[in-house]
């Protein structure tokens, strides 16, 4: 039997990163759920499948018994019929979880989309949020016994690419850029971490605040020679902060209540001119 070759598209693996991280984030007690969702996508020639697209599916299961686990059905099947009207190329072709690994219960939660896959066996796509190239797909084989007499349903490795059109490297680039940009930004840490980090980064302000203040003062009794690094610094600093100016913040009051006031103008008008057709239909009708 030969094996298809998956190639998998940006925009599966970033629904799944963002299906398991708002999972995660609404469960904080219970970080290990892993989810489950479908894979879009179409069967090309040669033995290839093309992963595509994605949507999420509510998922449930009890971890202590791999045989009890509950998959919203009718959800699925109104998100196919959505998806199939937004682009008829794309067909359920398998599905996906967050792993980190196969678990007893995939082997029947596939025979749950072999239904819908079109007489095509069923893709399975894990993807490991936590780990680098954690990525593998697999497709359920049979195999028979030692003995030959009975088939038993196993995994069998595909061949796994990534790939992405010029449209998608553009975007993907500018995410990455922006995530970057923001991680850098964004504080890293629990709550409490967060707030002892600012907690810390406001005492040394205040202490900088209360250096500086002594120096000024000490300079302006004379006791100590200014500094005019140290002053054009100061002078920086000050400039930079938002200083209040009551003229400005006066003009532009009046400028925005000039332009609402042309609004407002113009919307009173568009009512008026709107009841007077109104008026003149009901009079033609009469």
């Amino acid at each position: 039997m030969d094996l298809p070759q998956v190639s998998v598209h940006p925009l599966v693996l970033l629904s799944i990163v963002d299906h398991y991280r708002r999972v995660v984030s609404a469960n904080t007690t219970n970080t290990s759920k892993r989810v489950v969702g479908v894979l879009l996508g179409q069967w090309l020639g040669g033995g290839q499948v093309s992963l595509t697209n994605s949507y999420a599916l509510p998922f449930e299961e009890n971890p202590n018994d791999p045989t009890v686990w509950f998959l919203d059905h009718n959800y699925h099947e109104t998100m196919a019929e959505l998806f199939k009207k937004v682009n008829a190329k794309e067909r359920v072709v398998g599905w996906y979880h967050s792993g980190p690994r196969l678990r007893a219960s995939d082997l029947l939660i596939n025979q749950v989309f072999r239904r819908y896959c079109h007489a095509k066996p069923p893709i399975l796509l894990i993807a490991d949020p936590h780990q680098r190239e954690a990525l593998c797909a697999y497709q359920a084989v049979e195999e028979i016994l030692e003995d030959g007499t009975a088939h038993q349903r196993t995994w069998a490795h595909l061949p796994l690419r990534l790939e992405a059109e010029e449209a998608e490297e553009i975007g993907v680039e500018h995410l990455l850029r922006d995530v970057a940009e923001g991680e850098a930004l964004m504080p890293r840490g629990s709550a409490a971490e967060r707030l002892v980090g600012q907690r810390e980064g406001l005492r040394a302000m205040a202490a900088g605040l209360s250096e500086m203040c002594e120096y000024l003062g000490r300079v302006e009794k004379g006791e100590m020679p200014p500094s005019p690094t140290i002053l054009k610094q100061l002078q920086e600093l000050v400039n930079g902060l938002p200083l209040p100016q009551p003229e400005l913040t006066h003009a532009l009051t009046l400028a925005a209540n000039d332009h609402l006031a042309a609004v407002w103008t113009g919307s009173l008008i568009r009512s008026v001119i709107a009841l007077h057709t109104l008026i003149d239909n009901k009079l033609k009708e009469q």
